[in-house]
C-alpha cells in the first residue's frame, strides 16, 4: 500500500483546495466548506448526522458544509483530508455533468465510495508527484491539485449514478449469477453465447447501466476471486489462471497487477506477512 511522507501540511496553492494528513481522531465539528476525507491506514468510527458508521482503507467520505462528523480511532488510522469550496466543487461537478452537483443535494444518505486499488494508487502517484516538485512549479502543483479533485470527484459520479439508475431485473440477475466460481471459471466468449442479445447490443446495454465494458466488469471480478484464493488457498498461481479461464498465465499476470499493482506472488506473500503480524500482535 502506498505510504505518504511524514508530511501533514500540503500547503494549499490558493482557497479553493488544500489537502492535509492526519494521524488522529477529531471532535464533531461543521465548517463552511466541501471535504473528501480519504481513510488510507486502520479503521475508525465516523460519526456523520448522529449515525455511526466503521470506516476502512480505501474508503472516502464526501462531507458537506451542512454535515456535522467526527472520528474516532479504533485502530492506528492515517486519514487523508480534501477541502474544497462550494464553487471548487461545483466547477469539477460540472465538468463532469451539469446535473450532478445539484443531484448531490437531493440525497440523505451520507455519501461514500470504496476506492478500487488502481484508483487508489494513482491518487498517491500524483500526491508523490507533487511532492518532488519544487516550491516555485506552482502551475504543475495547481495541475496535480486539481486532478486528484477531479479524480475522486468523478469516482463519486460513477457511484451515485450506478444508485440512482434503475437496472433491468435481466441485468441484476445476470449480475448475480455472473460472480458465481461457475460462471467466473468460463470465458468471454462462453458469456456472450448464453444471452439473448447481439454481442453489440449486450455491451451498449451494459455499459449504459453499469458504466463499464462487461469485458472489464468481468475481469475485476475473477481478479477479485483471484485474491481470495491466494490467500484462502495453497493452489499454485497456474491453476489459479487455468481456473478462471485466462488464456494464459502472461495473460493472467497482466490483468492481476493491473487491477492490484502487485503479481500474483507479491500479493500472497503480503498477505501472508500481513497475517502474520496481527497473529503476533493479537498474542501479545
Amino acid at each position: 500500500m502506498p505510504q505518504l511522507k511524514k508530511q501533514d501540511q500540503f500547503s494549499p496553492l490558493d482557497d479553493s483546495i488544500s489537502f492535509h494528513f492526519f494521524y488522529n481522531s477529531f471532535a464533531e465539528h461543521t465548517h463552511d466548506y466541501y471535504e473528501i476525507m480519504l481513510i488510507t491506514h486502520g479503521e475508525a468510527t465516523h460519526r456523520i448526522n448522529d449515525n455511526d458508521f466503521t470506516t476502512y482503507p480505501q474508503e472516502a467520505w464526501l462531507i458537506f458544509p451542512s454535515d456535522k462528523h467526527s472520528l474516532t480511532v479504533n485502530k492506528q488510522c492515517h486519514h487523508l483530508d480534501i477541502t474544497l469550496t462550494p464553487v471548487a466543487i461545483k466547477n469539477f461537478c460540472n465538468i463532469i455533468d451539469h446535473s450532478f452537483y445539484a443531484s448531490l443535494h437531493t440525497t440523505k444518505e451520507p455519501i461514500k465510495i470504496q476506492l478500487t486499488e488502481p484508483s487508489y494508487n494513482h491518487i498517491f502517484s500524483l500526491i508523490h508527484k507533487y511532492q518532488s516538485l519544487s516550491l516555485n512549479d506552482i502551475a504543475k502543483k495547481n495541475g496535480i491539485l486539481n486532478c486528484i479533485a477531479l479524480h475522486l470527484i468523478e469516482k463519486f459520479y460513477l457511484s451515485y449514478t450506478l444508485k440512482t439508475k434503475t437496472i433491468p431485473k435481466w441485468l441484476t440477475d445476470f449480475l448475480s449469477q455472473l460472480s458465481t466460481e461457475e460462471m467466473l471459471s468460463k470465458k468471454p466468449q462462453e458469456i456472450y453465447n448464453m444471452i439473448n442479445y447481439s454481442y453489440s447490443n449486450f455491451e451498449r446495454l451494459f455499459k449504459k447501466y453499469i458504466g463499464t465494458s462487461f469485458l472489464a466488469y468481468f475481469n475485476s471480478l475473477k481478479i477479485n476471486h483471484a485474491k481470495e484464493l491466494l490467500k484462502m488457498t495453497n493452489l499454485p498461481i497456474i491453476t489459479i489462471a487455468n481456473n478462471l479461464s485466462f488464456s494464459s498465465l502472461s495473460h493472467f499476470y497482466h490483468f492481476f497487477k493491473n487491477e492490484t499493482g502487485l503479481s500474483p506472488n507479491k500479493y500472497r506473500k503480503k498477505y501472508l506477512i500481513t497475517l502474520k503480524n496481527n497473529n503476533e500482535v493479537s498474542q501479545e
